[in-house]
């Protein structure tokens, strides 16, 4: 596996495609199988970070499919792309990547992970100490995931992180149409709820008067 950034925050922006197309030229032998190229960045009026990530075996398109996806990652509102990173590897990357449930289904999952994450962390010994009567409300840093058909990738994956699901939804929509109306996708296939219970961990915990506000992450 070789892996490497590409561009970064401050670089100019022609350099995305300029720089995925030489580093791919120097790079891809005929052991590599399948290409990953990872778009990554903040929405900064929401707090919202996302990662684009599309899957090919053709060399040839790296640079335009990198360009492409980068300047839809660049176009949601006060946007900072932190890095655009492409990986070689000689096994194929995108087949273990799948989300076939239904929006609706992930909605439910979301809520029954709320539920089995309150239960297993109330007791908490921090939790616990803070509670002291007041009522606990649990939030959670959610990953939400979105699979795209594309005729020019192999694959591509939305994901979203964040807390407030209603505005992680709204930015998951709008990165999905914006791939499809630049021809880079086709269709959503289907949405994945990211990570497990036993990813998460206690953070911040907040204390107003008679309720406390425990953050997962």
């Amino acid at each position: 596996m070789a892996n490497a950034t590409i561009w970064e925050w401050g670089d100019e922006f022609e350099n995305v495609k300029t720089n995925s197309e030489k580093y791919v030229s120097k790079r891809w032998k005929e052991t590599i199988k399948e290409c990953g190229i990872d778009i990554v960045a903040l929405e900064r009026n929401e707090g919202i970070s996302y990662c684009i990530t599309a899957y090919t075996d053709n060399p040839e398109i790296v640079g335009k499919l990198a360009e492409g996806l980068f300047f839809v990652a660049l176009g949601e509102g006060d946007t900072k792309v932190y890095f655009v990173s492409i990986r070689l590897s000689d096994t194929m990357l995108s087949i273990n990547r799948k989300c076939h449930n239904t929006l609706e289904e992930v909605t439910k999952m979301l809520e029954e992970r709320k539920k089995t994450l309150a239960g297993k962390f109330m007791n908490h010994p921090k939790v616990k100490q803070a509670a002291r009567g007041r009522r606990v409300e649990f939030t959670l840093q959610t990953n939400i995931l979105c699979e795209l058909e594309s005729e020019t990738a192999n694959k591509i994956i939305v994901e979203v992180i964040g807390e407030n699901f209603s505005i992680m939804r709204s930015l998951l929509d709008s990165l999905s149409s914006r791939i499809i109306k630049e021809n880079l996708a086709k269709r959503i296939l289907g949405y994945e709820l990211g990570r497990t219970v036993k990813d998460y961990k206690v953070g911040d915990i907040d204390i107003w008067k008679d309720e406390v506000t425990v953050r997962l992450i």
